[in-house]
């Protein structure tokens, strides 16, 4: 949260500043593979999202740069792995469902609440995705909206739809999770 008001509201001296442009991303980065989805949900929204949409243009290399190549092949791997995961676990459930049970009420009790875990797990998954996804659109709707206006750098290359900051993403997300 304070990442997110520091974006928004404190200005040169927070993005101009070489050690917090330093620090601040490696502890955004520090223990994604281990965070629950709920608090990842929460990172992406109050941590990374105001980062990508205030950073300045001139700066994303410095500060988006390291966030996003961690950030999105992290992501990928993830919501696929986790995606996976509850499809396979629906199918198991419907595959159990047509199969016999033994009728005990303690038995019916724990499919239940199996059951109301899945869901949950299922919800917090779908609000972690819709964040990661609401966090790429933002990404590029900046992109998008600052391009035409500095289309080629200094060095003559090109820099709309995303220039340099999002080549090296999308280089990230091909290579895949890092190990």
């Amino acid at each position: 949260m304070i990442t997110s008001l520091a974006a928004q509201h404190v200005g040169h001296t927070f993005w101009y500043n070489t050690q917090l442009s330093t620090v601040v991303p490696q502890a955004l980065n520090s223990n994604l593979d281990v965070m629950e989805d709920r608090h990842l949900k929460i990172l992406l929204k109050h941590g990374v999202a105001p980062l990508v949409v205030h950073c300045p243009l001139a700066l994303r290399s410095t500060w988006l740069l390291p966030i996003m190549s961690t950030l999105l092949p992290l992501m990928h791997g993830r919501l696929s792995s986790r995606w996976g995961q509850i499809v396979a676990n629906t199918t198991a459930a419907v595959n159990r469902s047509g199969s016999s049970s033994d009728g005990t009420d303690t038995h019916h009790h724990l499919q239940q609440q199996q059951l109301s875990d899945e869901v949950v797990d299922e919800t917090l998954l779908r609000e972690a995705t819709r964040e990661y996804v609401t966090l790429l659109v933002k990404a590029s709707d900046r992109q998008v909206a600052v391009a035409p206006g500095n289309c080629s750098s200094n060095d003559g290359s090109n820099t709309a739809a995303g220039g340099p900051f999002f080549v090296a993403a999308a280089a990230a997300l091909r290579q895949g999770p890092a190990t």
